[in-house]
């Protein structure tokens, strides 16, 4: 049969048998016609060998790819993995002395403890945190050596693991507000806000007057939404630092808190005699309906309940732990307290077991008071 309406003798394609041959595959040599024809290369290929030809080249240049990508991932493991010969700078010498010296006296805390100093003041964290932990495999666990391993699990980002060197110093030292404060920082970068509220109270508890506490415990509150609780910390300071309740920043946190909580200070008035012992005492204060009998003590950070008499009252049965004076407790809130005829409402308490009901500063902030050394005197702001 012709091919194009054209007859020509000679080799045919061996894919068309009318079609005249116009080249041989350079790699099978079989005849192809002129549709057949693949130039790879600038070879001419029957399709079926272009193909395979095509194929082994993705293969190769996919198998050089994945060579090429583990040539660099093992370099860059090798990078990130190699040890570094650390820049010590100034703090060279010193630490090349007190390495000597633990060399020849390894449990010497006060030579420990200032190589870990040295450490953490040039920058190398991380070998602090393997200078305390072989100091504690080997001579066992001391806080001062925890406090720079907090310092550089810190610095390092790593604030779970600086969480847990803080609760080694609170069970060691539980009456240390900075620890408690310490940790709270961490549960807030890890996002735990009611556990780092918790810790910041308790810090609080334990120091009123310090100028930090007090202030990350209250913005803490405030974000989570709780701005009526947020206003009592800053109060509470500024019982103890008269001084700053001017301050331009402490104006403007309590303005924009008292806008949130409108109800949160106290209303009305009461004058009560102080007792030879210091203190202020109504035998006919009231939570809600009830009557009660109330010592008031205006250096107590925390009014303070007792079990009995907040089961009576049908308070909580539980809250968020804190101690106070040393004694373990929970956290409620009094709807309602008065004293004379000065009423707060939601004022934090303690309830502790076997105690008297003692009004401290988380009601008496509700009010300007005063104290003339025969009565104390409580009025609305």
């Amino acid at each position: 049969m012709p091919y194009r309406g054209q007859p020509e003798p000679g080799a045919r394609c061996h894919r068309h048998d009318a079609a005249p041959a116009a080249a041989s595959c350079a790699r099978c040599l079989k005849t192809i016609c002129d549709i057949c024809l693949v130039y790879d290369h600038a070879l001419p290929h029957c399709p079926e060998c272009a193909r395979r030809a095509r194929r082994m080249r993705s293969i190769t240049r996919l198998a050089t790819l994945v060579a090429v990508l583990a040539v660099i991932a093992g370099s860059a493991i090798y990078l990130a993995t190699r040890k570094h010969a650390f820049d010590y700078g100034k703090f060279g010498p010193e630490l090349r002395t007190l390495s000597e010296k633990l060399e020849r006296e390894p449990c010497h805390r006060p030579t420990a403890l200032a190589y870990a100093d040295q450490l953490l003041d040039a920058g190398d964290s991380r070998a602090v945190l393997v200078h305390v932990d072989g100091f504690i495999k080997k001579c066992g666990d001391w806080h001062r050596l925890r406090w720079l391993n907090y310092s550089a699990h810190k610095q390092l980002s790593e604030f779970q693991a600086a969480a847990d060197d803080a609760t080694h110093l609170i069970e060691d030292r539980p009456q240390d507000q900075d620890f408690w404060w310490w940790r709270g920082q961490m549960w807030q970068q890890l996002g735990k806000h009611d556990q780092a509220i918790d810790d910041y109270r308790q810090s609080h508890a334990l120091m009123p007057k310090a100028n930090y506490i007090p202030f990350d415990l209250s913005a803490l509150l405030e974000k989570q939404g709780r701005p009526c609780e947020a206003i009592t910390p800053v109060e509470i300071y500024l019982n103890y630092h008269t001084d700053h309740r001017q301050s331009p920043l402490v104006v403007a946190r309590l303005e924009r808190l008292t806008s949130l909580c409108p109800s949160y200070y106290g209303a009305g008035l009461a004058s009560l005699k102080v007792d030879d012992q210091g203190f202020a005492r109504d035998n006919k204060a009231r939570i809600g309906d009830q009557r009660v009998q109330a010592v008031v003590d205006w250096s107590a950070p925390f009014t303070i309940i007792g079990a009995a008499l907040a089961s009576k009252l049908s308070l909580p049965s539980s809250g968020p732990k804190l101690q106070v004076g040393g004694r373990s407790g929970y956290l409620v809130t009094i709807p309602s307290l008065t004293l004379g005829e000065a009423t707060a409402r939601d004022v934090e308490a303690v309830v502790l077991p076997n105690s008297d009901l003692i009004v401290g500063l988380t009601y008496l902030s509700r009010f300007d008071f005063s104290d003339d050394g025969e009565r104390l005197n409580i009025s609305q702001r």
